[in-house]
């Protein structure tokens, strides 16, 4: 008779909870998955044209370019580039981010120049570049804690390989996908299905295609303190129960 008393009066107490339990994975929960600051560091290849891509399967670097023809009349050399990335990423644990970026680009010319200008031994003419500024992003958790960012904008500077810096903005991207590992504390994140982008360097809009794999690192919160010695009580009220 205790004993059914007693379970009576858990099942009151825990029944009328149970809602709230199953709210806890709401869409609204779930971003609070992805809310601090992380360390970025990435590795981006773009092919980039002044005339735009022919459609998929193909993504050729002109919008006449076609399989059995060729390059169009229209069609100028596309150049490509390796990009590497250093910054900080904050995401605000309700589907909002932004990053700063630093980055160095290597760029390859060999399409621009005539083949007598190659040095031998050496494929092809390259130059540097780099760039900072900061991006913006939403992004949504899955119940999975997969996730997916999509950029708004990016907007900064390249300061090497120009006389006198030059403003540099890049308009929304393709949708990255990603994933949180090791409860949090590292993000890897890819770009599966490529998509225009539009950049504009100083005066000059184009185009690019890029693949992309970034890995991001938490400083904060974490479960020791910023480096002022202070990490507010509630900075981190996420659900700390492991799920890897």
């Amino acid at each position: 008779m205790i004993r059914n008393i007693r379970y009576a009066f858990l099942c009151a107490i825990v029944l009328p909870l149970w809602p709230g339990i199953a709210l806890a994975e709401g869409p609204e929960n779930l971003q609070m998955l992805l809310k601090g600051d992380y360390r970025v560091t990435g590795e981006v290849i773009c092919v980039q044209s002044a005339t735009g891509f022919s459609g998929p399967p193909f993504w050729y670097p002109c919008s006449d370019w076609t399989p059995e023809l060729g390059p169009g009349p229209g069609c100028f050399p596309p150049l490509q580039y390796e990009v590497t990335t250093i910054g900080v990423a904050s995401f605000d644990g309700e589907g909002n981010a932004r990053s700063t970026f630093n980055t160095l680009d290597v760029l390859d010319f060999s399409d621009h120049v005539h083949p007598d200008a190659f040095v031998p031994g050496i494929p092809g003419p390259f130059g540097f570049s780099g760039s900072e500024g900061e991006c913006h992003f939403t992004y949504t958790v899955k119940p999975d804690r997969t996730f997916t960012m999509q950029q708004s904008h990016c907007s900064g500077t390249l300061k090497i390989g120009t006389p006198t810096p030059v403003p540099l903005y890049t308009g929304p991207g393709p949708e990255i996908q990603g994933f949180i590992a090791q409860g949090r504390q590292t993000l890897v994140t890819t770009i599966i299905e490529p998509a225009e982008q539009t950049i504009t360097v100083g005066s000059d809009s184009l185009t690019r295609v890029c693949s992309e794999t970034t890995h991001y690192y938490r400083v904060w919160p974490s479960s020791g303190t910023k480096p002022d010695g202070q990490l507010p009580a509630e900075a981190d009220n996420l659900d700390p129960r492991p799920w890897w």
